[in-house]
C-alpha cells in the first residue's frame, strides 16, 4: 500500500446528454507507484504519467451525483525508484522518458461523484508497470524486471476546489450542460 497526496491535478470537460446520461474527458497528472517490502528491505517505485480520460456518467446531473466508468490513456514521462535498508537510503534512480517502465499506462475506472464536490474513484492498470524487456546500462543481458509482473490498482478519494458553474446563474450565453463537478 502507497499513500501519496502530491502531485495530482486533473481537468474535465463534462458533456451532459439528457438530465441522466453525460461523458467526460480531459488532462490528468498522476503520481503512482507501489511499495515492495521484504524484511529489512523496501523497495518504492512510481511514475508520473499524463492522461486522456474518457468516461460515461449515469445519474442525477442537475445535483452532481453520478455514477461513472471509463477508461483512460496514460503516458509514463518520469520514472524513480527508491531502495532502502532499514531506514537508510541505499540507492536512488530517476529518469525522464525510462525504458524501465511501459511508456503507455493505460487505466479502466470506475466511481461515485457526490454533491458538493466529493468523490470517490477505484482504478486498475492492466498492463504491466514494468518493461520487462529493458536491459541495464552497461551489461549485455541483465533484465533487472523480467519475470515481474505489477499491475496496480487504487482508491482515489478527491474533493472539487473549484467549479465553473457554483453559484452562478445561468444565461442564454452559458449552456445548459455546462459543469465542472468530479
Amino acid at each position: 500500500v502507497r499513500f501519496t497526496m502530491f502531485l495530482h491535478i486533473q481537468q474535465f470537460i463534462h458533456y451532459n446528454m439528457s438530465k441522466n446520461v453525460g461523458l467526460f474527458t480531459g488532462v490528468t497528472l498522476r503520481n503512482v507507484g507501489f511499495i515492495v517490502a521484504d524484511g529489512d528491505f523496501t523497495s518504492k517505485y512510481r511514475t508520473y504519467t499524463a492522461g486522456i480520460p474518457l468516461a460515461i456518467k449515469l445519474g442525477d446531473m442537475d445535483k452532481h451525483f453520478n455514477f461513472y466508468f471509463g477508461a483512460e490513456a496514460g503516458f509514463a514521462f518520469n520514472y524513480k525508484e527508491k531502495h532502502f535498508r532499514g531506514s537508510t537510503r541505499e540507492s536512488m534512480t530517476t529518469e525522464w522518458f525510462s525504458g524501465r517502465t511501459n511508456w503507455f499506462q493505460p487505466q479502466l475506472f470506475a466511481g461515485v461523484q457526490l454533491p458538493y464536490g466529493g468523490n470517490l474513484k477505484v482504478a486498475y492498470y492492466p498492463q504491466n508497470f514494468f518493461n520487462t524487456s529493458y536491459r541495464e546500462p552497461g551489461t549485455s543481458d541483465y533484465k533487472p524486471y523480467e519475470g515481474v509482473e505489477a499491475n496496480l490498482f487504487y482508491v482515489s478519494l478527491s474533493f472539487q476546489l473549484f467549479s465553473s458553474d457554483h453559484n452562478k446563474e445561468k444565461t442564454a450565453v452559458q449552456p445548459d450542460n455546462r459543469t465542472a463537478r468530479l
